[in-house]
């Protein structure tokens, strides 16, 4: 054994005698409230409070409910002992802060996961979710919520061709109509299959003039940005002030997954990229009218400012708990 510890052992066993020598002096037997303590041993003191052992367990004793010899021998003030109590009661409750921010971190980072399929299969690839904002990514993850039984999340693996060829068919013929529950499934399995055949119809779903309702219109932009032809690019961008708030922001989130760049609703933004890259076909600037009612060129970047804020309050507060 060296010198080292020889020393480090004899400076325990002088503490342990000391403190040995200390309690021999308190009392073994004390009575606190009515309660009587045996074979006490006295250990930790605060400015507030003592701890002891004793034959039935242990018990944390307030030091103003000592005999006045022992509230002197373990030094109590009481203004000391009151801003220890606040002390320790400010730690407690930020310790419960604490754990309160960390479990709503957690949700959070759950229900991100438990809905990130229904982006992932839209984004091909977390590269393309990390370039989402955050609006976007609440869009896509209240999509998921509200529509995950209509979403086809199969990847087809070991599927003969003729197998994915008749599905196809079957899916194409099926958006002929009526518009119920398998015709709107039927838009997401054809993007699942990335089926370029589906396209023609798909477009006429998402670029068509018509009012009506916009659920199969917001489902075709979603299958086209998963099916990934960039030839519908320059007509996509119109959609980002379409008056349909899923439309315009599929319309991006779309846009975001065909051509690995974010610019949000600027459509001119958009526009002007794409020329730059020079994308086939290329981009028309000219506005298209899509409804009677719509605002004019220079007030329409901001007529749907309202819309989507109290859209995306509504979202927040609609959080799952």
């Amino acid at each position: 054994m060296n010198a080292f510890r020889i020393a480090v052992l004899l400076s325990a066993f002088a503490v342990s005698a000391t403190f040995a020598e200390e309690t021999n002096t308190l009392p073994t037997t004390i009575t606190v409230d009515g309660i009587t303590y045996s074979n006490v041993t006295w250990h930790a003191v605060t400015p507030a409070t003592v701890s002891i052992f004793h034959q039935s367990g242990a018990a944390s004793i307030p030091l103003e409910k000592l005999p006045p010899q022992l509230q002197e021998r373990f030094g109590y003030d009481p203004q000391k002992a009151a801003e220890y109590r606040a002390q320790q009661s400010a730690l407690a409750q930020q310790r419960m802060a604490d754990a309160q921010s960390q479990q709503e971190e957690a949700h959070r980072q759950a229900v991100e996961r438990q809905y990130e399929p229904a982006a992932i299969d839209l984004v091909s690839s977390n590269t393309y979710w990390n370039l989402l904002n955050e609006d976007q990514r609440h869009m896509v993850q209240s999509t998921g919520r509200q529509f995950r039984s209509f979403f086809d999340a199969r990847t087809f693996d070991g599927w003969s061709d003729n197998k994915r060829a008749t599905l196809e068919r079957r899916s194409i013929d099926t958006l002929k109509g009526p518009r119920a529950t398998d015709y709107y499934k039927a838009i997401s399995t054809l993007a699942a299959l990335h089926s370029t055949n589906a396209l023609p119809a798909l477009r006429e779903m998402a670029f068509n003039l018509r009012a009506e309702d916009n659920r199969d219109r917001w489902m075709a932009v979603r299958a086209m940005g998963v099916i990934g032809d960039k030839s519908v690019v320059p007509e996509m961008i119109h959609l980002l002030y379409h008056r349909n708030l899923d439309t315009r922001w599929w319309a991006q989130i779309s846009l975001v997954e065909l051509t690995g760049q974010n610019f949000g609703k600027d459509w001119n933004a958009w526009g002007k990229w794409w020329n730059s890259q020079h994308g086939q076909p290329p981009f028309n600037p000219a506005i298209i009218r899509w409804w009677s009612g719509q605002a004019e060129p220079a007030e329409l970047a901001h007529s749907f400012d309202e819309s989507d804020r109290r859209y995306f309050q509504k979202l927040s507060n609609q959080q799952p708990e």
